[in-house]
């Protein structure tokens, strides 16, 4: 186990996350992101998230655990997508930190991790389809929130 865990702690791509988690979470970046309009702190999120699905995809060789990665990345975005809420919610849920744990734990054989990822494998098909439409609502309700704020304060200055 200690080969793997050296293994994988000198990894670069392993450390790239390590070091997004560590400003995104830690140092609430994700949720700074999230006073941005929806589809620009969602695209700069998904850039963040590249690594980890690269390495998901390319080192672990693992579909069911970048299945599991994706679903929690979406999470994540729809939850950031939520108008002033979802700053709140955003620093509550790290997802940063849950996808590189369960990356971690995927690779050192954590049966915990393990189970866990092949049980969202079975509904991650379909909770991505669900949470792709959440997405699209929550961009469209950030457009007609932003919009009547404009709205109002224009009309508070007037």
């Amino acid at each position: 186990m200690k080969n793997m865990k050296e293994e994988l702690a000198s990894h670069p791509i392993y450390k790239v996350m390590e070091s997004t988690t560590k400003y995104m979470d830690r140092y609430y970046i994700d949720p700074i992101l999230s006073i941005l309009p929806a589809p620009i702190s969602a695209t700069v999120e998904m850039a963040f998230n590249v690594t980890f699905l690269y390495f998901t995809i390319l080192v672990a060789r693992s579909i069911p655990l970048t299945l599991a990665i994706i679903v929690n990345t979406l999470v994540d975005m729809v939850i950031g997508a939520i108008p002033y809420i979802g700053v709140v919610l955003d620093i509550v849920k790290r997802s940063y930190r849950d996808n590189f744990n369960m990356i971690t734990g995927y690779m050192l054989g954590d049966q915990k991790i393990v189970h866990e990822v092949k049980r969202k494998c079975v509904f991650s098909i379909l909770a991505i389809v669900i949470l792709l439409i959440m997405l699209f609502f929550a961009f469209q309700f950030s457009y007609w929130a932003l919009h009547h704020t404009k709205i109002l304060i224009q009309n508070w200055l007037a």
